[in-house]
């Protein structure tokens, strides 16, 4: 692990800490640190590889799925990389929907404020469009009241009409 660090091991201090439990602690927090930003850097990299790919995509999904009611707007992500900023803000799995969204396999959705464009919710549509697969908060909660109804209000104009007609 330590050769893995680089940690220099000709210094004394490295290889006879004072506190060697905690002292191995740090080390192992450092080197789990060091595999997530490696397993980041590659999911990004492989996003920005999908973006040609979901850009013959995007703008259906826009010009579909495009609403704003009560001061809640959905909006479609520009790149792929978005979905690993929403995963990692929002707490949530959508981060690793790179490959699916981008081929078409799936859709993700971000709910929105209008006017700041704070997170409020991540949601996944069926492809076919004729369902939403999910819609949640931070963490996986629930949807507040509010949005939850945006979501409602979201579903039965431009789900809903596909569903009926499918």
């Amino acid at each position: 692990m330590c050769k893995e660090m680089n940690v220099d091991l000709t210094s004394k201090a490295n290889l006879f800490p004072r506190n060697l439990r905690r002292a191995h602690d740090a080390a192992m927090e450092h080197a789990r640190t060091l595999r997530e930003l490696k397993w980041l850097r590659e999911r990004r990299k492989d996003a920005q590889g999908m973006d040609a790919a979901w850009e013959e995509h995007r703008a259906a999904v826009e010009k579909r799925y495009g609403f704003t009611a009560d001061g809640i707007t959905i909006r479609v992500p520009e790149k792929m990389e978005e979905l690993i900023d929403e995963g990692n803000a929002m707490h949530n799995c959508v981060g690793t929907y790179v490959r699916r969204v981008a081929s078409g396999r799936t859709i993700v959705v971000f709910i929105r404020t209008e006017d700041t464009d704070e997170r409020l919710g991540t949601m996944e549509i069926a492809a076919d469009g004729t369902h939403i697969v999910q819609a949640r908060a931070a963490f996986n909660a629930d949807l507040p009241q509010d949005v939850q109804a945006f979501v409602d209000k979201f579903e039965a104009e431009k789900i809903n009409p596909i569903g009926m007609a499918g």
